[in-house]
């Protein structure tokens, strides 16, 4: 008879990847902080052109957007977004936004909207139920 060995449990880890998108680089600078000390790992870019090809090669599970940027505009980006990956998890922050900005975010599939100035408790709360922490 061979000994037995139990079997271990491997719980799945939530992949913790986040691309924020935004143009202003203190808020972005802001948020890569935020989501750093809450055990992201965030890749920040001021571009949105820029997050196409990125996104092509690169699974990111959560996406932060900002909604007004020169070059494309957030709901640009989302339907993009959500046609490259539709499994990405999308959150919009902005500062001018409304319920039909709201409405039509979630039309889009966002997984969250919120409006600047944003509180880092909100921000980490969000992305993490995004990426399945909670």
């Amino acid at each position: 008879m061979g000994i037995a060995f139990p079997i271990l449990q491997m719980q799945e880890q939530p992949i913790r990847k986040v691309l924020i998108i935004d143009d202003d680089d203190n808020f972005l600078h802001a948020m890569k902080k935020i989501l750093e000390r809450a055990g992201f790992i965030p890749t920040a870019i001021s571009n949105p052109l820029d997050a196409i090809p990125l996104i092509q090669r690169e699974y990111f599970p959560l996406i932060i957007t900002d909604l007004r940027m020169p070059g494309m505009d957030g709901m640009e980006l989302i339907t993009r977004i959500m046609n490259i990956n539709p499994s990405s998890k999308v959150i919009l922050i902005t500062a001018f936004g409304d319920n039909h900005v709201r409405q039509e975010a979630m039309d889009k599939g966002v997984f969250g909207y919120l409006t600047k100035p944003v509180k880092r408790e909100e921000v980490v709360e969000l992305a993490e139920r995004a990426v399945g922490v909670n």
